[in-house]
């Protein structure tokens, strides 16, 4: 008792961090957050925006996969259910919060623009006006969802380029 451990840096941990972000971020944001018991749902997390309860999936980075090299910081996500190995579907989330850790920022990305892909990368140093660009700390697609699906249909949305 009274001792620190500290843990390890798991994909669970990884996890668990990146989670922590995202709800902090959204109550700061003035959305209400609530989580499911338990891992059997599709969604990380439910959020309230007055109007509308939103399903939102996180993932988390640690790791910049250009690690050691000239090129731009690149952190990966796998858009996968941990369970099913198969993408999510429109029907599981309504976004993703692809949280990158070492600068503690969240690409706020809607599912239908992602599609049934199954990994996504994010360059933040980047100065391209990258597809993902358009969804880093765009908390607002959260707070007025259903002005934004009334006035985007999936054709007119930003759409992401994927290996």
């Amino acid at each position: 008792m009274g001792q620190v451990i500290k843990s390890e840096t798991n994909a669970k941990a990884i996890g668990c961090m990146g989670e922590t972000l995202f709800a902090f971020r959204a109550m700061q944001e003035g959305l209400i957050v609530s989580q499911p018991m338990g891992d059997n749902s599709p969604y990380d997390f439910l959020v309230d925006n007055g109007d509308d309860i939103l399903k939102v999936q996180i993932k988390s980075s640690r790791w910049n996969e250009h690690e050691g090299t000239q090129k731009s910081p690149k952190y990966g996500f796998t858009l996968k259910h941990s369970l099913k190995n198969t993408a999510y579907e429109s029907d599981d989330v309504d976004f993703f919060g692809l949280v990158v850790l070492p600068i503690q920022e969240i690409w706020i990305v809607p599912q239908k623009v992602l599609g049934n892909v199954t990994k996504a990368n994010v360059w933040p140093f980047n100065n391209s006006n990258g597809a993902m660009a358009d969804y880093r700390e765009q908390w607002i697609l959260l707070k007025s969802y259903t002005e934004y699906t009334v006035a985007a249909d999936v054709e007119e949305c930003p759409q992401v380029s994927f290996l």
